[in-house]
């Protein structure tokens, strides 16, 4: 008696399966983390008297994101050149002087001041 073959079962992939799975294109869907921004901060800001009444402020400004916006403002101070982390000013002789540092940018605002009396 002759022995009959069982037919064997076959899976059909096609063939542009087999390569993505080949390049593991087929393995499980990837996940990005997506981090939030930083929060925009004023890490440091220092004013000097420079004597005569003037006086000269510099910022350092860190994280965040985009473009940086700064505002320079103060009490009894008058603005004579600011660059964007550093300014030049006018203060009354003998008074206590502050300076304040607003920045912003697309993650928020920052604010520090610095105090000094001006000579």
């Amino acid at each position: 008696m002759a022995r009959t073959p069982i037919p064997r079962l076959r899976r059909v992939v096609p063939a542009a399966s087999v390569a993505l799975l080949a390049l593991g294109c087929l393995a499980a869907p990837a996940h990005a983390t997506v981090r939030p921004a930083t929060a925009l901060t004023i890490s440091a800001l220092t004013c000097t008297a420079d004597g005569g009444g003037t006086f000269d402020c510099s910022a350092d400004v860190t994280s965040g994101t985009g473009t940086y916006d700064y505002t320079w403002t103060g009490t009894d101070i008058t603005v004579v050149d600011s660059l964007p982390d550093a300014m030049l000013g006018h203060c009354q002789a003998g008074l206590p002087t502050q300076v304040t540092l607003t920045v912003s940018d697309s993650t928020g605002t920052a604010q520090k001041s610095a105090s000094f009396t001006c000579t």
